[in-house]
């Protein structure tokens, strides 16, 4: 699942981070989901997180 946070046109992103929601756990009893990437969007217009299952929340840092 991929989440984007995203902000008005009149800022630009300083940071940001995501936030795990649940988890896919495997049978053995370990975490099989994980964070694959986080960071700014391209523009600078927000920020965005990533993992394979499960969910995950971006936040989005901006400045004017």
């Amino acid at each position: 699942m991929t989440q984007t946070a995203e902000m008005c046109n009149t800022s630009c992103v300083v940071g940001g981070g995501y936030r795990v929601v649940t988890f896919e756990v495997a049978h053995v009893g370990t975490i099989g989901d994980y964070v694959t990437s986080n960071g700014p969007i391209y523009d600078a217009s927000g920020w965005f997180a990533e993992m394979p299952k499960g969910t995950v929340v971006a936040y989005a840092l901006c400045a004017s």
